[in-house]
């Protein structure tokens, strides 16, 4: 860039300061949340790759309708038995609850 339109770019942004400093602070905005919903989308798209044999993993979604529909990755008690010996192709299965203050204990330590 010629030093001449440096310096004319300068000026523009002295005279005009309350649109230069909206204008910065809108770009800073929106490459911020550009960016964290990148990385989101990207946790969301790795978060299988954790576990081996990810490509074999499957989610079972239940769907509950009322005025609008709603899907949970939890699953009725008896699925993942039911999954094991009626749908072929399935080795292993294990059922989803939702998170719950529940009280864990090993043996008899708490």
């Amino acid at each position: 860039m010629p030093h001449s339109s440096l310096r004319t770019i300068l000026r523009t942004f002295n005279r005009n300061k309350g649109f230069t400093i909206l204008n910065i602070a809108g770009l800073a905005v929106g490459l911020t949340s550009c960016l964290l919903l990148l990385l989101y989308v990207d946790y969301e798209w790795q978060f299988d790759k954790q576990f081996r044999d990810y490509e074999n993993i499957y989610v079972v979604y239940s769907n509950q309708s009322g005025d609008k529909i709603f899907s949970f990755a939890v699953s009725p008690a008896p699925m993942a038995a039911a999954a094991q010996t009626e749908v072929p192709g399935v080795m292993a299965a294990v059922r989803v609850t939702d998170a719950q203050d529940q009280l864990l204990a090993y043996h008899e330590q708490l």
